[in-house]
């Protein structure tokens, strides 16, 4: 063998160990290498040898980037109160006031009771329960010499004598009337008072209106001051009328009297007048008004009773009695 042949030989011979242990090296870092890829060995004569191919670095892609919105506090708006708009204050309305002379509220007061201001009651003065507004009503009255006490009553004072009227009212709309009228006063003169009222004497309501629906009669009660005194109510309450007649009575027995209907004994009229069809029981309406129990003696309290009851005679017999202006008639009645 040649020196120029062996040394090749130990040329090939170290090579192959270089190889070796570089191959020993690069496994030993192979398995520290998750990602490392291996290629096939091949084998070279009696060596063999396994070619390492080193694992190449992909780059990597790069991360998403995400923006993140910045978050805008929303500016606090300070919380202002709507103002709660305040209807404004409806200043009361005066009442009206007469501005007539005594003379001319005298006339007009004639006038209204002789006419009743061309209606027929229930109306009163051109006043219609139910339908008549109550500010007309007013400034009707206001008018004609009426003066207002407060927003339901009115008063006439003519020379001498006078009318009272109060309203019942719903809706703004007059319901029911009373209209009163009495001697009983320092103001009054009786004989002014009688001419006054004539036309709604008993025996003028008889003539006009006809038979009544009902005749009631209280038990005579001591009024203060004064001798004993009765109540005599008339009704139409097909027509909306009552008419309560209070007078003096004489008394001739126990529980029997003696009372004479006519104007001029009369000390006081008063008129309900009200819309049929509004007032369901007028008897239990009427009474309780009607009433005089806080001027009676609280130990001789009065009773209503019927006209039958009262004088054994028919609703018949009281209109054919009273309705004559001359008949001038009287009654007598007793009481349980």
């Amino acid at each position: 063998m040649s020196t120029k042949y062996m040394f090749s030989k130990v040329n090939c011979i170290l090579l192959v160990t270089a190889i070796l242990l570089w191959t020993g090296c690069a496994r030993d870092m192979n398995d520290s290498q998750v990602n490392e890829t291996k290629t096939p060995e091949a084998i070279v004569g009696d060596i063999t040898l396994t070619a390492t191919i080193l694992p190449t670095n992909t780059p990597s892609l790069p991360s998403p980037t995400y923006t993140i919105p910045a978050i805008t506090t929303p500016t606090a708006v300070p919380d202002t109160p709507t103002p709660t708009a305040i209807p404004p204050t409806a200043t009361p309305k005066p009442l009206p006031t007469a501005t007539l002379t005594s003379e001319q509220i005298d006339a007009n007061l004639t006038e209204l009771m002789l006419t009743n201001g061309g209606c027929e009651l229930p109306c009163l003065w051109g006043i219609v329960p139910g339908k008549t507004s109550t500010e007309s009503a007013r400034e009707g009255l206001t008018a004609l010499g009426a003066s207002f006490v407060d927003s339901t009553y009115a008063s006439f004072f003519g020379i001498g004598w006078g009318a009272a009227i109060e309203f019942e009212i719903s809706n703004d709309i007059v319901q029911t009337m009373n209209m009163g009228g009495s001697y009983a006063s320092s103001r009054m003169d009786r004989d002014k008072y009688t001419q006054g009222w004539q036309p709604y004497s008993l025996t003028a309501v008889l003539d006009h209106y006809g038979l009544p629906t009902r005749v009631l009669v209280y038990k005579p009660f001591q009024a203060d001051p004064g001798q004993p005194s009765y109540h005599l109510l008339v009704f139409y309450e097909d027509s909306g009328i009552e008419i309560d007649y209070v007078g003096s009575v004489e008394i001739l027995s126990d529980n029997h009297y003696l009372a004479c209907p006519n104007i001029a004994d009369i000390w006081r009229v008063n008129l309900f007048l009200y819309q049929p069809s509004q007032v369901d029981n007028v008897v239990e309406r009427i009474l309780p008004a009607s009433g005089v129990s806080y001027i009676a003696d609280s130990e001789t309290v009065h009773d209503v009773i019927s006209w039958p009851q009262a004088t054994g005679t028919s609703l018949e017999s009281f209109y054919e009695t009273f309705r004559m202006p001359e008949a001038n008639a009287c009654f007598e009645f007793v009481t349980p």
